[in-house]
């Protein structure tokens, strides 16, 4: 992090600040706390996936959840969720809601969602508009569903950023078994009459 921005703002807050643990030293650690994935104050530990589903525990200062069960496959968004996450152990003190919240949990439009029969299709839906999240996503398919084939339907977004990034987005792509490309999506083209 060399964001000097953001660590000036981060001077000025008064209570607790959260923050990625890899980025604890460079804050004043008596105003910090951390989160992650296998580290943190707050984290998420023995991450593994169990039936369609990552299935992790949770350890906090005061606590530890095992065996929790998280239905989203984005791997991209464990910090965030994570963040979230924390501050819903703080609220609520119940496992049992605890537990219940996380497997109700819906993504927002365009965040990594997955639905599936188990026995036949799983249909997962991204909105991976740039090839590090492409990368995840279907890393995140392969992670969660080791024996099954994964083939990717992608549409491109604007011409300017396929262009910028094509080779990123063959890379990912080419983690996949098999690829149905659509034409490029031109959200901002305007048409003339």
């Amino acid at each position: 992090m060399h964001d000097t921005g953001y660590l000036a703002f981060a001077k000025q807050v008064s209570g607790t600040l959260y923050v990625q643990h890899s980025w604890i030293d460079y804050f004043d650690k008596t105003k910090v706390r951390s989160y992650g994935v296998e580290g943190g104050d707050y984290r998420a530990e023995n991450l593994r996936v169990e039936d369609g589903y990552f299935v992790f525990d949770f350890k906090t200062l005061t606590q530890t959840i095992d065996n929790l069960q998280f239905p989203m496959p984005d791997a991209i968004m464990w910090r965030m969720r994570l963040r979230r996450f924390r501050l819903h152990c703080k609220l609520v003190s119940r496992r049992r809601a605890i537990r219940a919240g996380l497997l109700s949990f819906k993504a927002s439009s365009g965040v990594l969602s997955l639905s599936f029969a188990p026995k036949k299709t799983v249909y997962i839906d991204d909105y991976g508009h740039h090839p590090t999240e492409l990368r995840a996503a279907i890393g995140a398919a392969k992670q969660l569903f080791p024996n099954r084939k994964v083939t990717g339907i992608f549409q491109p977004h604007l011409y300017t950023r396929t262009r910028d990034f094509v080779d990123g987005f063959a890379e990912a792509l080419d983690g996949l078994d098999e690829i149905l490309l659509l034409d490029i999506y031109p959200a901002n083209y305007r048409f003339r009459a």
